[in-house]
């Protein structure tokens, strides 16, 4: 048999291999950074690749890709993992051609809300009319009070704690408060089942 020939391993050799051991997922800020990546003349690219890198930890750890997000959605994911990190956030607003407050308003909004929270924030996502679930809103934001007044696709609050505000009812179902703050809006605490919740931010 000449030394080009393939070799044949038989049936039952292969059978009993067992596969490697998968290695850990790499962290995001590990790995990549240390070799020709650091090195890359494009910070677009190295966005890029840590961004699949991340993608890829989150993935292997039981979490979602994230894939289909609208353009605002997106960008709030990526900007969320510069939270508490000043000089990173202003980079990345800076990049995003934004205001480091308008990219600190939208990472918390996904922190908070994911996509339906950072959609409602933006006017990306619109918020659905329930007119039973907004006059009950209204009640609710009445009796925590709020001078609150019923709007075709919101309630919105002239007066109190939170005012001057938006309660938006989000494609989940879920009750997301907005303070129309200047110059930008922010995501007033978590999503509730019940508007209550929302102002409570419990």
């Amino acid at each position: 048999m000449s030394d080009d020939a393939p070799r044949i391993v038989p049936a039952a050799k292969l059978l009993r291999r067992r596969p490697a051991r998968l290695p850990a997922p790499l962290e995001p800020d590990r790995g990549m950074r240390s070799g020709w990546l650091e090195r890359a003349d494009d910070p677009r690219l190295t966005a890029v690749v840590m961004d699949a890198v991340a993608r890829a930890g989150d993935l292997a750890t039981g979490g979602s890709l994230q894939l289909g997000l609208l353009e605002d959605a997106d960008m709030a994911r990526l900007l969320a993992r510069h939270r508490g990190d000043p000089a990173r956030m202003e980079a990345a607003a800076t990049g995003a051609g934004i205001t480091v407050g308008r990219a600190e308003a939208l990472a918390d909004a996904w922190v908070v809300g994911g996509p339906v929270g950072v959609g409602l924030l933006t006017g990306g996502a619109a918020p659905v009319i329930d007119d039973d679930a907004l006059d009950a809103a209204t009640e609710a934001a009445s009796r925590a009070g709020h001078a609150a007044e019923r709007r075709p696709d919101h309630v919105r609050l002239h007066e109190g704690p939170h005012a001057p505000a938006r309660l938006l009812l989000g494609g989940d179902r879920r009750w997301y408060l907005v303070g129309d703050r200047d110059p930008d809006p922010v995501l007033l605490g978590p999503p509730g089942a019940h508007p209550a919740r929302a102002l409570t931010g419990r």
